[in-house]
């Protein structure tokens, strides 16, 4: 049987949760030719037989990034095997590789478990960002978590990583005056209250790639708290327990983490809608 390259540039996320399972399933059955993708897409394709890196950017343009070819080409659902139900896909030709199992490693171990805190500044559909975890709830948060686990807090840049068109547009640094700190940063702030700094331990490894770090810092952490889109499929992919906090986006439709969501990685992804729910259900899970 002819075999397939699967060819794909689309948002990080997007593709991570549409191109990258059918390649592995059609790795799986002995009919993946190759992959091709964007710069540092690698980590994502550990499994192929050959990968090429040949784009420089991403694109939300769903011709132009390949997705129109592989058997589902929307995030949200698959009208013809969803009965308009949010999250589901055909998942006939979709199986997710052991991401956790293949990156784990005895390079970040810790004294307590890891807890991953992984936010998010940016534009959003046009509009100045909605879906972040402001100064104060980082605060409690690190506040409480630091006792048990130990802390990684993750807000990447959009010079971070190969951007897409939604990623061009930088709104700044998340900031508010503190008690004890008076004006800050989110950055500074995890540093003053003994948080580990997700950029800061990248700068301590390498030689590693932006994704190899991140998929190998991930594998040995079971906890996370995300935000609406990309950055909590990523913590979906590797977690037991992923706390959601979303303010807009389809995800608020009931059902939606129980479709691909759960079968990323069985992960139990719970979303919460207020900064004071968000601290509840952190303290609850946690």
């Amino acid at each position: 049987m002819k075999k397939t390259t699967v060819d794909c540039h689309a948002e990080f996320s997007i593709e991570l949760v549409l191109a990258v399972p059918y390649a592995y399933w059609l790795y799986e059955n002995g009919l993946l030719e190759k992959t091709v993708s964007a710069i540092d897409s690698k980590p994502m394709y550990y499994f192929s037989p050959s990968h090429q890196e040949k784009y420089e950017h991403r694109t939300v343009d769903n011709a132009e990034a390949g997705l129109n070819s592989l058997p589902n080409n929307y995030i949200h659902h698959n009208k013809n095997f969803s009965n308009g139900q949010m999250g589901i896909l055909d998942f006939s030709k979709w199986s997710v590789p052991p991401f956790k199992k293949h990156y784990k490693n005895d390079t970040f171990v810790f004294d307590k478990p890891l807890c991953v805190v992984s936010n998010k500044y940016a534009m959003e559909w046009g509009e100045p960002p909605v879906n972040f975890i402001d100064i104060e709830t980082l605060y409690h948060l690190f506040d409480y978590l630091k006792e048990k686990y130990t802390v990684v807090y993750k807000r990447p840049k959009n010079t971070d990583y190969v951007i897409d068109q939604n990623e061009s547009f930088s709104v700044g640094d998340i900031q508010a005056n503190v008690d004890g700190y008076g004006l800050i940063n989110d950055y500074d702030l995890a540093r003053e209250m003994g948080v580990l700094v997700f950029r800061d331990l990248l700068e301590e490894h390498e030689e590693m790639s932006y994704n190899e770090f991140q998929f190998n810092l991930f594998a040995n952490c079971d906890n996370y708290i995300s935000v609406q889109g990309g950055n909590s499929h990523i913590c979906a992919r590797f977690g037991k327990t992923n706390i959601n906090y979303i303010v807009r986006g389809r995800e608020k439709t009931p059902g939606f983490y129980d479709g691909w969501y759960k079968r990323l990685n069985g992960c139990e992804t719970i979303g919460v809608h207020t900064y004071e729910d968000l601290i509840n259900k952190t303290k609850e899970l946690y």
